[in-house]
């Protein structure tokens, strides 16, 4: 095998240039040509040209250069002995030759420099360009419009305006109108309840009046109803009447009490005298008896305490209605039920008694079924409803509560009702 002169490289028998340093070298003789039919047959064509050795690739891809007329003649070089310009020979002494650029396709045409021509086959490296991301594109800035601008800007300020309103109205507005509608119904409410409490006060004031005036014109017309009473009851002509200075037909009983006193008639005037404490006494009218009638007497306490007109009486049974004034001036009407026993039936003080030791006062009872009416000096002091008794006797009475006690009377009348 021939060997590169310059670098050693092995070199094929066909080599015009060495693979490894580019030197041109000479062509080794060739072999003793071989008869026609001593040479294997050739194989068939390929479909597609095959790369064989030699082929130059350049700098970006693989350039196939047609064989030369020198070169076209079949070689006897063993298969394994061809070597590629990408394979890396060594050389018998094992060591590795330097590794340069691709060499020139040996099978390449000479070129000429000068002509601007390439030497087929040289690989020439790019320069390292170093990498450099792609810038993303930006997007073109569009221009708003100014009318679309001021739009913007209103309906800011009416958004904001609209804001602030509602939160004035939410903060101050609503609750100082709350406020002023609450004060003001309450002002209502106030002068409403003044007027009513007025309106109240005055129709108090004046249903007041009114009662009083009705309840004052019906004392009035009671007053009035309870004098036509008397009037009416003492107008007529009596059916007894006495001076009670003597006996009469009345029958009126004396008789000497025990301890003193008694019913008896003195100085013009009959005397009832009880002159024991808690007792009284009695005097009837033994020949009288009357049912509805007027029945009229002149009292005076001499000394003592009570003095009394007795109607619808019974001498028997000591039972009997007793109508008696004090010298203190009290009143009252009592139902004696036995000796010793009364019902009292009415009670009061009227300022029309003439009070004290030697006063004389009018006394009229009218018993009218039963109702009974107390007169004194022909003004009424009150009335009573009882049943217990419906007629009866006539009499005076006297009684000693605290001391001994003598009442005379005079100018006794009754009048039939």
């Amino acid at each position: 095998m021939q060997h590169c002169p310059n670098c050693g490289t092995p070199l094929q028998a066909i080599a015009k240039f060495c693979p490894g340093c580019g030197q041109q070298v000479a062509l080794a003789s060739s072999p003793a040509q071989q008869p026609a039919s001593d040479l294997p047959p050739a194989p068939p064509a390929p479909s597609e040209p095959a790369m064989l050795a030699g082929e130059n690739y350049g700098s970006y891809g693989p350039d196939v250069v047609a064989p030369t007329a020198q070169s076209s003649a079949p070689t006897s070089s063993p298969a394994h002995s061809i070597s590629s310009p990408y394979h890396t020979p060594v050389s018998h002494a094992g060591q590795t030759p330097p590794i340069t650029p691709y060499s020139a396709n040996p099978y390449a045409p000479p070129v000429d420099p000068a002509a601007g021509q390439r030497t087929p086959g040289m690989y020439t490296p790019p320069p390292y360009m170093p990498y450099i991301p792609p810038t993303p594109p930006v997007a073109a800035r569009r221009k708003r419009s100014p009318i679309l601008l001021v739009l913007l800007a209103i309906l800011l300020i009416v958004v904001v305006g609209s804001g602030v309103s509602l939160i004035y109205y939410a903060g101050v507005a609503l609750p100082a109108q709350a406020s002023a509608q609450a004060t003001s119904t309450a002002q209502a409410a106030t002068n409403t309840a003044n007027t009513q409490a007025t309106g109240t006060a005055q129709a108090i004031t004046n249903a007041t009046a009114t009662a009083n005036a009705q309840a004052t014109a019906s004392v009035q017309q009671t007053a009035t109803t309870r004098q036509t009473i008397y009037s009416q009851a003492t107008s007529g002509s009596p059916i007894f009447q006495s001076s009670l200075s003597g006996p009469d037909s009345a029958g009126w009983e004396t008789y000497d009490a025990v301890g003193g006193g008694g019913c008896y008639y003195s100085n013009g005037a009959f005397h009832a005298d009880v002159r024991n404490k808690n007792y009284y006494v009695a005097c009837f009218g033994l020949n009288t008896n009357y049912t509805n009638m007027a029945f009229e007497v002149n009292m005076t306490i001499l000394k003592g305490n009570t003095g009394g007109m007795i109607f619808r009486g019974n001498k028997g049974s000591l039972k009997f209605y007793s109508f008696e004034v004090g010298s203190d001036g009290t009143v009252e009407l009592n139902a004696t039920q036995s000796d010793g026993h009364a019902h009292n039936l009415f009670f009061d003080h009227p300022n029309v008694v003439k009070t004290g030791i030697g006063q004389a006062n009018l006394v009229d009872v009218i018993a009218r079924s039963s109702t009974i009416y107390f007169y004194i000096n022909k003004q009424y002091v009150g009335q009573a409803q009882d049943t217990a008794y419906t007629s009866g006797q006539i009499g005076f009475m006297s009684l000693d509560n605290s001391s001994a006690t003598d009442v005379a009377y005079k100018n006794a009348r009754v009048w039939q009702l």
